[in-house]
């Protein structure tokens, strides 16, 4: 099998060799390793990561082909993740990181989901780079292991997730060691933290947009697929679990269902399910130059181009339509050009701000605070991060006090249910039984 490398076309279907992404001095080449890229285009890249013009990047990367080499995404993506600690962009929060005492790694406290990462590593460079030798595979599982054990520890904050080291993967293939390591923790802590709390609610809050969105652009394969806002919910489709997560249902089943289709598509960055690491870096070239948010419009994208596929069989076997549904990435893979074009055409008719859905967004979530990683410091990323699990927090005891209010259905029967619920919370959180602070933690308005 030939060499695969992200510098080939990602429209083409059998990559030819190609020079390896790392030059021996770790420097990346100017060079481009892809034939039809046009020197214009590749004068553009170059003069837009040489001022740090982000629009221009952004540009650049929705058109034909994104980056096109490993050499450019060398240049591009740190920019984009805002690495280098010369940056005069940015904030002064994190002006206190450079003093901060430099401790080797190695000897920082292990992280809790280690022996995951390890599970999960040893699985790691299955689909690529191809051919690889026995040496080269136990040197990139290595590589991977450490860069992965690197972040957690200097971020031990951070929940590890089944998915991660497939992106810390592309990481490592296509970056020089030199700046690969600030790469994948800014990442971590400024674009895909919400993935990397303690539970899953903050990327189910974002799945709670997809719906919305395909429901907005196309009215008539939401009402096939049991989605739209106006048609009732169908326990057999295969979006049940999007269209509940819409809806605030409460089902245990909507989990299993998650982690089946969308989920897996957004929590990896789509890593997971493209094989082909040149169409897989094509696809980090558009994520990178967008909001966080942007993933969320590539898969809604997927769904609606396949319109007339979903609608003719939206009333067969409900596991078919799932099936069709977890490919939608992979059977993208040779189009990725065309669905990232149209993503960026339907972030642009339906912004993020227009829907709904929006206001459920936690403040501190990375769909709001993602916008301007030149300006972020890791510290204020942390900040954000534990903000957002105070408001998981107080979500969770809201939940469980509602839970507990439902059982009381007679008018007397609440109200004496409320009392004693209100002086049970009061003994569990040590603090008087006021009104003020059931009324801020129930989260009403007086």
């Amino acid at each position: 099998m030939a060499s695969e490398s992200a510098g080939q076309d990602p429209s083409q279907d059998d990559p030819q060799p190609s020079p390896p992404p790392h030059q021996p001095n770790g420097s990346p080449s100017i060079t481009s390793t892809n034939p039809t890229i046009s020197p214009e285009k590749e004068a553009n890249i170059l003069q837009a990561c040489k001022w740090k013009n982000i629009d221009g990047l952004r540009s650049l990367a929705i058109s034909d082909g994104g980056f096109f080499s490993d050499a450019l995404r060398q240049l591009a993506w740190p920019i984009l993740l805002g690495c280098g600690k010369s940056n005069q962009e940015t904030e002064d929060a994190g002006d206190h990181e450079k003093n901060l005492p430099s401790t080797p790694w190695k000897d920082l406290p292990r992280h809790q989901d280690e022996d995951q990462v390890k599970l999960d590593v040893d699985r790691a460079f299955v689909y690529y780079p191809t051919p690889i030798s026995d040496a080269r595979l136990a040197s990139e599982t290595a590589c991977l292991s450490d860069l992965i054990t690197e972040v957690l520890r200097q971020h031990p904050y951070l929940s590890y997730f089944q998915g991660y080291h497939d992106i810390c993967q592309v990481f490592q293939l296509i970056l020089p060691g030199k700046v690969r390591y600030e790469a994948v923790s800014r990442l971590s802590v400024l674009r895909i933290r919400d993935f990397m709390l303690p539970t899953l609610a903050g990327c189910i809050t974002q799945l709670r947009l997809i719906p919305e969105l395909i429901s907005l652009a196309d009215p008539e394969l939401a009402l096939h697929l049991g989605i739209g806002s106006l048609s009732p919910l169908k326990s057999e489709s295969p979006l049940t679990f999007l269209a509940a997560l819409a809806r605030d249902r409460d089902d245990e089943s909507i989990a299993d269902s998650v982690h089946l289709s969308a989920m897996q598509g957004t929590l990896t960055m789509y890593a997971h399910d493209i094989e082909s690491l040149a169409r897989i870096s094509r696809l980090f070239d558009a994520l990178l130059a967008h909001e966080p948010v942007f993933s969320l419009y590539l898969f809604a994208e997927m769904v609606l181009s396949r319109r007339e596929e979903l609608i003719n069989s939206a009333g067969e076997d409900p596991d078919i339509l799932l099936w069709t549904l977890q490919k939608l990435p992979s059977s993208h893979a040779s189009n990725l050009d065309e669905v990232v074009q149209q993503a960026a055409r339907l972030y642009e008719r339906v912004p993020p701000a227009k829907l709904k859905g929006w206001g459920a967004i936690s403040e501190n979530s990375v769909l709001k605070t993602g916008t301007h990683p030149l300006r972020q410091s890791e510290a204020l990323g942390e900040t954000w991060f534990n903000a957002q699990v105070k408001e998981l927090k107080q979500a969770e005891r809201r939940k469980k006090m509602i839970v507990a209010l439902r059982k009381y259905k007679k008018p007397a029967g609440r109200m004496f249910g409320i009392a004693m619920l209100v002086g049970f919370i009061a003994i569990l959180f040590k603090r008087e039984a006021g009104t003020g602070w059931v009324v801020n933690l129930l989260g009403w308005k007086l």
